[in-house]
C-alpha cells in the first residue's frame, strides 16, 4: 500500500491469485495469493497443474519418393510428446519425368541417345536408331530438269521412323527458293520400290547451282533430321555420270553419255545467251574426250509452221520459245473477250486444255497491245521435233484456224549465226536441239 494510506487493523485482506509461472502440457506450474489492496502475500509456491491439452505438428520422418512410401509423426510443439509414429506417406506411384533431352543425336551410320530426368533424380534413358537415309538420286527430263532424291520404301516399312519429308533450299537467280515436299510419290525402278522426294523447274543455265536438301522424319513423337546434302547440283549428277560410263560400250549407256554432255552443252549456252555465270559454263570442265561424247551432227530442221481453215473473231498471230526453266513453246493471239474461250493444244497424241482463261502471268500473259495474249504451254524435251496444233473455241463452237507449228520450226528460223537478232541465240537453239534429239533416243 501507499505510505499515506492508512489501514484499518482489524480490516481483512482481499486476496486474489497470481500466477507466477505458467503450467504447461506436461508441466505444473506456480501460483501465490496477493492482496490488492497491501500487496500481503501468501499461499508461496502453490502448484498448478499441468494442462494435459498438447499442441501437435506433423513431422516428416523419411520423405517418399516416386516409389517408395515415406513416414511421419505428430509432435508437441511444446514439450515434444509424440504420436502417431510411423504413419505412412504413400508414395505418388510413378515418376514425373521433365522433357527429352537429346545427348547425342542419330544419324543414318549411327545410333543416337536421349534421357529424361525426374525430380527424384531417377533417369530414363533410350537409344535413337539409326536414321533414314537416302538411297538414291536420279534426274528426270521432260519439260523441265527434275532431281529426284529416293528412299527405298522397304527401309521405311522397317524403320520406326515415319512420315519422312525433305526441305529443299536452291540457290537460283532470284535468291534461295525453299521448298518443302512432304508427300513424296511412289514409284518402282527395276523391281524396286521407292518413295521419291522431286524438286523440278530447275532452269539449264542453272545446273552448276548448288541444291541442299535434308530429309526428317518423326520417332517416338519427336522430329529428328535423317540424312542431308548441303551442297549438290545437276552439273555435279551429271559429272558423276559421265564417270560412270566413261567405258561405256553398251549402247543404251553410249547414249546416255551423249545425253549427259549435250545437256552440260545446252546449259552453257543458255548462260551465254541469258549472261549469266558466264565464268562459270557448265561444260568448261569437260575434257576432250568427254566433248567427243557429246553429238557432234544433227538432222536438218524443217518449217512446219502453218494456219488452215477459217477464223471467226480469233486470230493467231504469231509463235515464240519461252526459254526459262524449260523449252515452252508460247503463241500470240487476239481476240476481244477471253471470255467462254478454250484453247485446245495437242501433241503427241495427247490433248491438253486451257479453260476458264485469265491473265496469270504465267499461263496466260498480257501484251502491250490491247485484246492480245500470249498462251505459255509446255512439251518434253524429246518431242521438240513433234508437230503442235492450237484451236480456239467460244462456248464449244471452233472460232480460230487451226495452227500448226513445232519447237523444230523455232529452231529453224533462228539457227543461222548470220541472221540472228540476238547475239548466242543461234547457238542456243542448236544445243537446245541437241539436247532434246538425245533425250529422244534416250527414251527410245
Amino acid at each position: 500500500a501507499s505510505e499515506n494510506t492508512v489501514i484499518d487493523p482489524t480490516e481483512e485482506h482481499t486476496f486474489e491469485w497470481v500466477t507466477d509461472e505458467e503450467p504447461t502440457c506436461a508441466e505444473t506450474g506456480i501460483k501465490h495469493e496477493e492482496c490488492t489492496v497491501c500487496d500481503a502475500i501468501r499461499s508461496e509456491g502453490t502448484e498448478i497443474e499441468a494442462t494435459g491439452e498438447h499442441t501437435y505438428e506433423w513431422i516428416i520422418d523419411l520423405d517418399p519418393t516416386c516409389l517408395t512410401d515415406g513416414y511421419k509423426h505428430e509432435e508437441c510443439t511444446v514439450c515434444h510428446d509424440k504420436k502417431n509414429e510411423n504413419t505412412p506417406i504413400i508414395a505418388r506411384g510413378s515418376h514425373d519425368y521433365g522433357e527429352w533431352v537429346v545427348d547425342l543425336a542419330p544419324t543414318k551410320n549411327s545410333e543416337g541417345h536421349k534421357y529424361r530426368e525426374c525430380a527424384c533424380g531417377d533417369k530414363e534413358e533410350k537409344v535413337l536408331p539409326i536414321t533414314l537415309k537416302f538411297n538414291t538420286r536420279t534426274l528426270t527430263l521432260y519439260s523441265n530438269i527434275q532431281v529426284n532424291y529416293k528412299i527405298r520404301k522397304a527401309q521405311l516399312d522397317t524403320s520406326e521412323y515415319k512420315n519422312p519429308y525433305a526441305v529443299f533450299e536452291f540457290e537460283g537467280k532470284n535468291g534461295t527458293r525453299t521448298e518443302s515436299v512432304t508427300e513424296p510419290r511412289y514409284e518402282i525402278n527395276n523391281g524396286t520400290e521407292y518413295y521419291v522426294f522431286d524438286f523440278s523447274n530447275l532452269a539449264p543455265d542453272q545446273m552448276g547451282n548448288n541444291i541442299a536438301v535434308r530429309l526428317y522424319a518423326e520417332y517416338d513423337g519427336a522430329e529428328y533430321l535423317c540424312d542431308e546434302y548441303a551442297t549438290y547440283s545437276v552439273k555435279e549428277y551429271c559429272d558423276g555420270q559421265l564417270r560412270r560410263l566413261e567405258n561405256a560400250t553398251s549402247s543404251k549407256d553410249v547414249v546416255t553419255r551423249t545425253l549427259i554432255v549435250d545437256i552440260l552443252n545446252y546449259g552453257a549456252a543458255l548462260q551465254v545467251y541469258n549472261n549469266y555465270k558466264t565464268d562459270a559454263l557448265v561444260n568448261s570442265h569437260l575434257t576432250e574426250t568427254q566433248k567427243s561424247w557429246g553429238s557432234t551432227t544433227y538432222e536438218p530442221f524443217e518449217k512446219i509452221t502453218e494456219q488452215t481453215g477459217t477464223e471467226n473473231g480469233f486470230a493467231w498471230n504469231c509463235t515464240s520459245l519461252l526459254l526459262a526453266d524449260a523449252v515452252n513453246p508460247t503463241v500470240d493471239f487476239t481476240v476481244s473477250s477471253l471470255e467462254g474461250i478454250t484453247i485446245v493444244v495437242k501433241y503427241a497424241g495427247k490433248t491438253v486444255t486451257y479453260e476458264d482463261l485469265k491473265v496469270d502471268g504465267v499461263t496466260l500473259k498480257s501484251t502491250n497491245t490491247e485484246n492480245r495474249y500470249k498462251l505459255v504451254t509446255a512439251l518434253g524435251a524429246h518431242q521438240m521435233r513433234e508437230p503442235i496444233t492450237f484451236e480456239a473455241y467460244k462456248d464449244g463452237v471452233l472460232i480460230s484456224k487451226t495452227l500448226t507449228t513445232s519447237v523444230e520450226s523455232y529452231a529453224f528460223a533462228k539457227s543461222d549465226p548470220a541472221t540472228e537478232k540476238y547475239p548466242g541465240l543461234a547457238n542456243l537453239v542448236i544445243a537446245m536441239m541437241k539436247y532434246g534429239d538425245s533425250v529422244a533416243a534416250y527414251r527410245g
